[in-house]
């Protein structure tokens, strides 16, 4: 009999066992179908719906940061996550009080949250809806969290970029970009290291350092679901990532954001809608502030526009400025002297070359050539010069070829360019042997092909400030860990050219002419700046889009008694006969800089 009772007992067992698999089989087949009704799922995509869902906190991705440490990438901000089907669960009153502070109607929402499949942040009209946060005041945070509400909580998040960006050409930005993440990182994606969604750099700093950038794993915030999307009562919602104390990186730039935001504004104020500036530490070439306009907006970059590229390390004809360099060729070769002089009367008498003045400049010196731009004195030494002669001091002097901070990283063994989208400057298009009298007479007034940067441009005049020593000017000194240990250190560089490609007696000389420029040649009305200050203005005829329009520059430094910045403007596609703006933002930069602290 006890035998028989157990035999029912485990019969009763083995069939419930039974029942129980039988039910999970039809779950994990026909009976977990969509409620939307779509097709049934296999086992494996159900069981992928079954786990847990969220969004990032932190990507893990490697900051960067100006040369104190301020963040220019990676600010931590507080946002309103949603949950799906949160928005059913709320009663009228509580959603209208969230509407409120939110300062939206309640319809728009409802109508939002409605779209949320998963857990999304709010952030609607963002181009990335539902990725990142709109970023609450703390009022608001506040506020949020009196509610209680069941289906969304206020949660803090790192944002790549901070609503107010400053240095954004030069810093970049990162994308989505699966073909060329396929391309770089093959082995990353095989060890779930990244994953094709996985935004990479695509312009600028975030670019070069793209491959040193990537961290030790993100940080997410989730919830679990069943597999048809609703929450599942009780497990709440958790944080997990990567607690690696020595990640994320951090890249730490040459720039100085006190100097970057007083540059940008200063040159918005003084109407520089299409070009770029470059300031440069005139001792070092270290990039202190770099500016190009138009600015962009990261919610409306678009691959097919140009707004996002950065115009202060793209080459166009530099026009006048050219002369500066010419200037100090010429009296280094020995080829002219400061008080020779020249013959305008506005025209050269061959190659069909004027000089911008009608009627001339009259007799006139060298010295005095540069302060008025005369092109007839520069196109006569630029033919004496000859073409190789030109070509050998543009390479030597860092205005011929890419000028930016390139070496091999300690980190990898590969190379390292720090600003990869950078143009060549050139004087020639062909080879320098083959220029005739007329196309060197046309160089060297910075027409024909000859093509600069205004990096270059500004590079150029911190080499004639430190008195002729050419350097590679740097975006970024140092790679850290987030304990602050250095991984790599990015040395200050000279150019090919080494030591000083021109002599003192030769710097000194051009020094005092393109003072001569601010104090009664094209760059007079410099001369209530508040330092005083040299360079040299210029203005490149050219054709964009089939109109004639004129590109105008300025590049100099100052004060001229102890030289602090080398700085270079260029402003783009400007129309014909127009003042210098160029000359105009060059003021408005240096004042900005003078005011600031030493």
């Amino acid at each position: 009999m006890r035998l028989h009772r157990l035999f029912h007992v485990l019969l009763a067992f083995t069939l419930g066992i039974g029942l129980l698999a039988g039910r999970l089989l039809w779950l994990q087949t026909w009976g977990g179908a969509s409620p939307r009704g779509s097709a049934a799922t296999d086992a494996t995509a159900m069981s992928v719906r079954q786990r847990a869902q969220g969004v990032t906190l932190d990507p893990g991705r490697g900051h960067i940061a100006d040369r104190t440490g301020e963040p220019l990438t990676g600010v931590t901000v507080e946002g309103l996550l949603l949950l799906p089907g949160g928005a059913d669960r709320l009663t009228e009153s509580e959603r209208r009080q969230l509407a409120r502070v939110l300062d939206v109607s309640p319809m728009l929402l409802l109508d939002e949250w409605r779209k949320a499949e998963r857990p999304t942040w709010w952030n609607p009209g963002a181009r990335d809806r539902g990725a990142s946060p709109a970023a609450l005041t703390r009022e608001q945070a506040e506020a949020i969290r009196r509610l209680r509400l069941s289906g969304a909580t206020v949660a803090s998040a790192v944002k790549r970029y901070p609503e107010r960006r400053i240095a954004a050409h030069l810093v970049g930005f990162v994308a989505e970009q699966p073909e060329r993440m396929t391309a770089l990182y093959e082995k990353q994606l095989a060890d779930g290291q990244l994953s094709l969604s996985t935004p990479i750099g695509a312009a600028g700093l975030e670019l070069a350092f793209d491959r040193l950038l990537h961290g030790a794993g993100e940080s997410r915030i989730v919830s679990y679901i069943d597999g048809h999307g609703e929450g599942l009562d009780g497990l709440g919602m958790k944080t997990v990532g990567s607690s690696n104390p020595y990640y994320p990186l951090r890249l730490i730039t040459t720039v100085d954001a006190a100097a970057q935001r007083a540059v940008e504004a200063a040159a918005d104020a003084a109407g520089l809608d299409k070009g770029a500036v470059v300031v440069l530490d005139a001792a070092t070439s270290d990039i202190v502030a770099m500016a190009s306009r138009p600015a962009y907006e990261d919610e409306h970059l678009s691959p097919q526009g140009d707004d996002w590229a950065n115009r202060a390390i793209r080459a166009v004809a530099p026009g006048s400025i050219m002369k500066s360099f010419v200037a100090a060729v010429a009296l280094e070769e020995g080829v002219v002297r400061p008080d020779e002089t020249f013959d305008c009367d506005g025209t050269y008498g061959r190659y069909g070359l004027t000089c911008w003045k009608e009627g001339g400049h009259g007799h006139i010196t060298f010295a005095e050539a540069l302060a008025a731009s005369c092109n007839i004195a520069f196109a006569e030494v630029g033919e004496r010069l000859g073409g190789e002669t030109l070509q050998r001091y543009a390479t030597a002097l860092g205005v011929s070829g890419t000028v930016g901070w390139k070496d091999v990283s300690d980190v990898d063994g590969r190379p390292l360019t720090q600003l990869p989208e950078e143009q060549e400057n050139r004087l020639f298009a062909a080879a320098p042997s083959d220029a005739d009298g007329g196309i060197l007479a046309q160089t060297a007034i910075g027409q024909r092909d000859a093509r600069w940067t205004p990096l270059a441009a500004a590079n150029w005049m911190a080499t004639l400030a430190r008195g002729g020593a050419p350097a590679s000017p740097r975006a970024a000194a140092e790679l850290r860990y987030a304990d602050g240990h250095a991984v790599e250190r990015y040395a200050a560089k000279a150019l090919p050219g080494g030591e000083a490609a021109i002599s003192p007696r030769t710097t000194r000389l051009v020094h005092g002419m393109l003072e001569g420029v601010v104090q009664g040649g094209t760059g007079a009305s410099l001369r209530n700046a508040s330092w005083p200050l040299a360079g040299k203005s210029g203005t490149a005829e050219a054709t964009v889009g089939g109109r004639d329009v004129v590109h105008q520059w300025f590049a100099g430094y100052g004060p001229v008694d102890r030289p602090r910045y080398a700085v270079a403007v260029l402003a783009e596609s400007r129309p014909l006969g127009s003042a210098n703006r160029a000359t105009a933002v060059f003021k408005a930069v240096m004042d900005a800089l003078a005011a600031l602290p030493e």
